[in-house]
């Protein structure tokens, strides 16, 4: 192993910097020695300029609300930095607006440790950390965000990082969520680069508005038959389900599911 400290966390603030993200917007709690310890340690062997800036918020939402107007101005996407579940609830409806103003957000927060007797880097070490383990914490976010995940090693960190700042920012934009333990963000690891550009390009809109070529797409009759019982036209009447091969444009990037 180098002797250059470098963890997970000093990863995934890489990751953030190689796909663009010049601020990380921040509310800041115990989860985070690890990536305190980076940014200290980037600042200290003069690489601060490779890292986004540290933007500390006094609350959940001024942060998530600034990085949304962030977001709009500049068009590009942006980072949030929560306090395990008590932070990911104090986004209250900040979320809510970022998801419906379609904002491209990653937001992240830590999680509570896995372990108690110091087997790893960040086991627990406060009574907290029993209190602040809930059952389901990325279940708070799954109704407002595109896609949630949880970092489980710091080998794959940078992938996922930029897998969800790629979904994030595909159209219609919205936020997106991660969540990662203190023992995992202070994985120490060889430093390492990855390409951040998707490994498939996707348009802003894959789907057609006239697809002549899709003979399997039953499509909606515009006429709307009326509604013999009522004397009213119907809109709903003669629509289908439309059902696309997987090889098909409308469903580039959905392709894992295939079978």
């Amino acid at each position: 192993m180098t002797e250059r400290y470098y963890t997970t966390s000093t990863a995934f603030l890489e990751a953030l910097a190689e796909a663009g993200v010049e601020y990380v917007f921040a509310n800041l709690g115990s989860d985070y020695p690890g990536l305190i310890e980076a940014l200290a340690q980037a600042r200290a062997e003069g690489r601060a300029g490779e890292m986004p800036q540290l933007v500390v918020c006094p609350h959940e939402m001024v942060a998530l609300s600034a990085a949304h107007a962030y977001a709009a101005v500049s068009h590009t996407p942006q980072a949030v930095i929560v306090h395990v579940d008590a932070g990911t609830q104090n986004l209250g409806s900040s979320i809510a607006n970022a998801m419906r103003g379609r904002a491209p957000v990653l937001v992240f927060a830590g999680t509570a440790p896995y372990t108690m007797l110091g087997e790893l880097p960040g086991s627990r070490n406060e009574h907290i950390h029993w209190i602040q383990d809930v059952h389901d914490q990325r279940g708070i976010m799954r109704g407002y965000v595109k896609y949630d995940n949880e970092i489980r090693t710091g080998k794959n960190v940078k992938q996922l990082v930029h897998r969800a700042l790629q979904i994030a920012a595909s159209e219609p934009a919205g936020p997106v969520y991660l969540t990662g333990p203190r023992e995992v963000m202070e994985e120490p690891l060889e430093p390492h680069a990855v390409d951040p550009r998707p490994r498939v390009d996707l348009a802003a809109s894959q789907l057609p508005r006239r697809p002549p070529h899709a003979p399997w797409l039953a499509a909606h009759d515009q006429r709307a038959e009326p509604d013999a019982r009522a004397g009213r036209r119907d809109p709903h009447r003669g629509l289908r389900r439309a059902v696309y091969p997987h090889q098909q444009p409308p469903v580039a990037g959905c392709r894992h599911l295939r079978g």
